[in-house]
């Protein structure tokens, strides 16, 4: 009789675990598929191609050498999150020469990917490993490249403008470019959020860039 009591309670102790094992893994592949498919409806996928945001992104080359596999990641481009960019936040954006004489967006233009230093409202300047924020100079709390900073004279944002800079310092071309300048909010399209894994990244014979071969990772994310 004992005997058969503790078969029957280490029995119902193994059903229990198997209970347990099975709601907390269906528990996860919930979250999980739902975290999948909310990524894939509400953001938008961003493959990083050049090495301006070195070494943040696209680490797996060098500061002029891209390598073959290239980050992608995801970008909100609700207006609500352009609407509270914080500094330090990644951004994609159009450039002013992306449009035409119009206001019109090229057929050619391709977003870029660069980082808020400048916030609306603010004076900001650049100076080889320094940058100034109202005359103060700015504590990094990212790592740039080794390179430096074009010289940029003390430059007053409006209320609607964003100083960007790409994290590759010498290898990026952004606000220090004074072909670029600060950034109007309207041209700003997304936040990026997090990267995702790496791709190839090939020309189609359309002539368009196309992504191949993508290994995820678990998501890095960039967005304080």
């Amino acid at each position: 009789m004992t005997t058969k009591l503790k078969k029957s309670g280490k029995y119902k102790k193994f059903v229990n675990i198997i209970y347990i094992l099975f709601y907390f893994f269906l528990v996860v592949g919930i979250v999980t598929m739902s975290t999948l498919l909310f990524n894939k409806y509400y953001y938008i996928t961003f493959y990083i191609d050049g090495q301006s945001m070195y070494p943040t992104l696209n680490s797996q080359g060098t500061e002029t050498l891209p390598a073959k596999r290239k980050d992608f990641g995801i970008v909100d481009e609700h207006r609500s999150a352009v609407n509270k960019i914080k500094r330090f936040d990644i951004v994609t954006t159009y450039y002013p020469g992306d449009y035409d004489g119009n206001g019109e967006l090229l057929e050619n233009a391709e977003k870029k990917i660069k980082r808020a230093i400048g916030l609306p409202g603010e004076t900001i300047s650049t100076d080889g490993r320094e940058i100034y924020i109202n005359g103060t100079i700015l504590k990094l709390l990212y790592t740039p490249g080794t390179g430096s900073l074009a010289y940029t004279a003390p430059t007053s944002l409006q209320d609607d403008e964003y100083f960007l800079i790409g994290d590759n310092w010498g290898h990026s071309s952004d606000s220090t470019n004074p072909e670029n300048g600060p950034i109007k909010k309207e041209w700003i399209t997304g936040v990026f959020i997090a990267t995702e894994g790496t791709c190839i990244l090939e020309i189609n014979e359309e002539g368009k860039k196309v992504a191949t071969d993508f290994k995820y990772h678990w998501p890095i994310f960039y967005k304080r």
